[in-house]
């Protein structure tokens, strides 16, 4: 009777081992690891998707209108956090300068001018499988921020990034 429940306590225990092996391996691989072009690929299509709209001008009372456009050498100057993401992720566009600023550069520049505003990948993240991706345009004041950023998931879908747009965020108003 002892040989009967020990083989199948040993059969129950190869059956839960075959279980949740797969599952665990299936949790290693889960975790990502970007290299840089990837991020430079995910940077690359989130500002093609959203920085012509985040820079265009909404109308009416918005806050984000009155941001000042710069212009160095016909080139209209946009100004970047350094926060989550490297300048050398930022692709070069036609007709655009970008300034990279650290976020105590960005604090001196408001003491400064209480009309800076900035680009900012607020949230630039690997959560599982996935990465999850936020991108706004922001005006901080020595009180209060303003801004509006657009929310993206990428996923990677035979060797390319497919993103996908999850909503936009006002902040602020």
């Amino acid at each position: 009777m002892k040989v009967i429940h020990v083989k199948q306590l040993a059969i129950l225990v190869g059956l839960v081992f075959v279980i949740c092996l797969p599952a665990e391996g299936q949790k290693r691989k889960a975790a990502l690891r970007l290299t840089d072009e990837d991020k430079k690929a995910i940077v690359s299509a989130v500002i093609a998707d959203g920085l012509e709209e985040l820079n265009a001008k909404i109308g009416g009372s918005a806050i984000l209108d009155s941001c000042p456009n710069l212009i160095l050498a016909d080139k209209k100057v946009s100004f970047f956090s350094r926060n989550n993401v490297e300048a050398k992720y930022v692709p070069e566009i036609a007709g655009a300068h970008f300034e990279f600023m650290t976020p105590s550069e960005i604090e001196d520049a408001v003491k400064a001018n209480d009309q800076h505003c900035y680009f900012e990948f607020s949230k630039f993240e690997v959560v599982g499988p996935k990465v999850e991706v936020m991108f706004g345009k922001y005006l901080k004041r020595p009180v209060k921020i303003f801004g509006e950023a657009f929310r993206y998931e990428y996923t990677k879908v035979a060797g390319k990034w497919k993103g996908k747009y999850i909503g936009r965020i006002n902040i602020g108003t």
